[in-house]
């Protein structure tokens, strides 16, 4: 028997029915049914929603129910990828909401956590800069809920630069989604108002039960001290003389020149998109795309619209132009076989504020009503000749100024450009690049994609209005 088969069991008993019961009541084939509580078959997803709508349980129930056979159908392992990505785009889009957000986090208290806070606070204090360097696991996000509070605290963002391993076959070991996990924590952060967090990571085979068999593996590395912990971090020794200090200060910082850097940040933004248009030059064009709007160029109706992209104000605008309609001319080429994977709620956003959002329209200013219109109706007739745009309904969110795209199962770009500062993630760790792949396509087959019928009725709404 599979997990799914013993809650369907469990359930069907607890609500005083039985096969024959409920067989004849939910009008379901009785042979059916039989052969799902045994694990025998796996039936369709509406038979299942059907034998839940017969069964006297509460919705909380209901969804253990429906959520463990979709485990069930597509396995555990592909499961949790998706919701790790599901719950790390919410995540971020609670982070850029709520700038106390990592103060409403429920954390685990340890009883190193008061030391941890005394010692950043104390860096926080000093006049200078400061510096905070740790290999804190990215799952104890005390971390995270402690930085924000004294971000918010003294107005200012001490540099942390955060080191952490990876695992460099992820698909070999039981918990294939570790390294996602990991980014779960820490790509939220990155997104943040706290605007000095710098993590990097290496590979590394030890897995955090490893550690258990290691002494105060972990560090806090301070202007004033050193600060070591138990593997459980549930201990901690404190250090303060400089011959100590110097020391893990030069190890640390030759580790780090071997770490990968997790993103590439620039302070001016215009630096930021040359890099990145750049590295689109190594690369094909994206295979798919998720943002709340579909991609710019597919709402530009002639060549010389990009023009507006670029205004005159902008430093380097020839060789900014230059790459830019480079790019334009790869989206003509590849259109029917890129997947723009978009919302409708983005798309109201569009037309309400005339504001294009995503990596090339952080320049731009905002689009006249005439030009809407014009664009709206530029993308409905893109939209009739291709069936490359996907549509996910109001309950998909992701902000608009974020947008993940993928180059096959090569490579993850994680693109931000939230406050009109263009930050960038890029990922080509193999299992990341495969979780996402598969979320997007799952995405372009979800409950949540909205028919064609009713996307056109959207855009026939806003050219009328």
């Amino acid at each position: 028997m599979t997990e799914f088969s013993q809650k369907c069991r469990f359930y069907l008993q607890e609500s005083g029915s039985n096969v024959y019961q409920i067989a004849r009541t939910a009008n379901l084939d009785r042979t059916t049914v039989q052969r799902m509580l045994t694990g025998k078959r796996l039936p369709s997803q509406e038979f299942v929603t059907t034998f839940c709508n017969h069964l006297r349980i509460n919705s909380i129930e209901r969804h253990d129910l429906i959520e463990s056979y979709k485990m069930e159908k597509i396995g555990k392992s592909t499961y949790m990828n998706r919701k790790y990505i599901q719950n790390l785009i919410e995540h971020i889009v609670e982070t850029q909401s709520k700038p106390d957000y990592f103060l409403t986090l429920s954390t685990s208290l340890l009883p190193t956590d008061s030391t941890v806070k005394k010692v950043l606070t104390k860096e926080f204090e000093r006049d200078d800069k400061g510096k905070i360097f740790t290999n804190i696991p990215p799952s104890h996000n005390y971390i995270y809920r402690i930085l924000t509070e004294l971000h918010l605290q003294y107005k200012k963002s001490v540099p942390v630069q955060h080191m952490f391993s990876m695992y460099p076959n992820p698909l070999s070991i039981p918990n294939s989604s570790v390294n996602l996990e990991k980014l779960y924590y820490i790509v939220p952060f990155l997104f943040s108002d706290y605007s000095n967090y710098q993590p990097c990571y290496f590979y590394s085979r030890n897995l955090k039960s490893d550690y258990s068999t290691q002494l105060f593996p972990y560090y806090l590395i301070t202007s004033s001290e050193v600060t070591i912990f138990s593997s459980d971090l549930k201990h901690c020794i404190i250090h303060s003389d400089e011959k100590t200090k110097a020391l893990y200060n030069e190890t640390f910082l030759h580790m780090r020149e071997q770490a990968h850097p997790l993103m590439v940040k620039h302070s001016d933004p215009l630096q930021a998109l040359s890099f990145y248009l750049k590295s689109l030059n190594t690369t094909r064009f994206p295979t798919h795309s998720i943002e709340s709007q579909p991609c710019v160029f597919a709402f530009l109706p002639i060549p010389e619209k990009i023009a507006r992209l670029c205004p005159d104000s902008v430093g380097q605008k020839a060789d900014l132009l230059a790459m830019i309609e480079g790019s334009y001319q790869s989206f003509d080429d590849h259109i029917g076989s890129i997947k723009n994977i978009c919302t409708t709620d983005g798309f109201r956003s569009f037309y309400k504020d005339g504001i294009l959002h995503g990596a090339f329209t952080i320049f731009s200013e905002p689009f006249s009503e005439k030009e809407r219109k014009e664009m709206i109706h530029h993308f409905r007739t893109l939209y009739m000749e291709h069936d490359s745009f996907y549509f996910l309904n109001d309950s998909f969110k992701i902000p608009n100024d974020l947008q993940i795209e993928l180059y096959d199962k090569n490579q993850v770009n994680i693109v931000s450009t939230q406050n009109n500062n263009f930050n960038f993630l890029g990922f080509t760790e193999s299992s990341i690049c495969d979780a996402f792949y598969d979320f997007a396509e799952s995405l372009c087959e979800s409950e949540m994609l909205c028919p064609v019928p009713r996307v056109l009725e959207t855009l026939d709404e806003l050219l009328k209005v």
